[in-house]
């Protein structure tokens, strides 16, 4: 059992070291102050395809990048090949990923994610049957002024994502049995909503009035200027 206990330890420490060692080699994680670093600038640049050596000129002067290189607020989807040259050219630099969890777009990664996980405002309940059509749709709900709003995001061109589940025995939303749907136009008075259908890998759905909810997403952004 001591030989076996040496043995793990010894393995820990050396792993330990390595890990250290690996760290070392970051001038941002040395003592030398201060720590500059650039802020997410250099994404605009990469992908709107800079050439690689000017990129490099301009980002690779203090002691690393932090940047986003996931989709999941606006394209990148051409960043991470700028980081991976960038790393090999400077090994000394690190490279930190920022990455928004407030302003997701639904569409990013959408198939390891269901409508229960994303948080709702207020909703109200359905009062019109809802067919099941990819056209535009309007319907009524028990109330929309205050709860739906159009001219959100960034570019303020844009409403909100709504998602419509039907009402379990109990009168709760079965996040199981939705549809995603994004707004494109809210009356308060009339109490009713006008949604495109079908939205971010859901299926159009028939809904019947009085056993369905209707509920906004809770979210920062988009940041981009169409998400539609």
């Amino acid at each position: 059992m001591q030989n076996v206990t040496g043995w793990v330890s010894l393995c820990a420490c050396a792993v330990a070291a390595f890990a250290q060692s690996r760290l070392d080699q970051y001038r941002a994680l040395q003592p030398e102050e201060p720590r500059p670093l650039f802020f997410r600038y250099m994404e605009g640049p990469a992908q709107t395809g800079r050439p690689v050596e000017a990129w490099n000129a301009s980002f690779s002067q203090l002691m690393g990048l932090i940047v986003k290189a996931q989709s999941e607020e606006a394209p990148r989807d051409r960043v991470i090949a700028y980081l991976n040259q960038f790393k090999d050219r400077y090994p000394d630099q690190i490279v930190l990923l920022h990455y928004n969890g407030r302003a997701r777009l639904p569409q990013f990664e959408r198939e390891r994610f269901f409508p229960g996980h994303w948080i709702h405002y207020e909703g109200a309940l359905v009062t019109s049957d809802i067919p099941a059509t990819e056209e535009d749709t309007t319907f009524s709900v028990e109330r929309a002024a205050g709860l739906f709003r159009m001219n959100q995001g960034r570019y303020r061109n844009q409403g909100d994502d709504v998602t419509v589940c039907e009402l379990s025995e109990d009168g709760r939303p079965d996040w199981s049995r939705c549809e995603e749907m994004k707004l494109i136009a809210v009356d308060g008075a009339a109490r009713t909503l006008t949604v495109r259908r079908a939205r971010y890998g859901t299926a159009a759905r028939s809904f019947s009035a009085n056993r369905a909810w209707a509920a906004a997403h809770v979210i920062e952004g988009p940041w981009v200027n169409d998400n539609p």
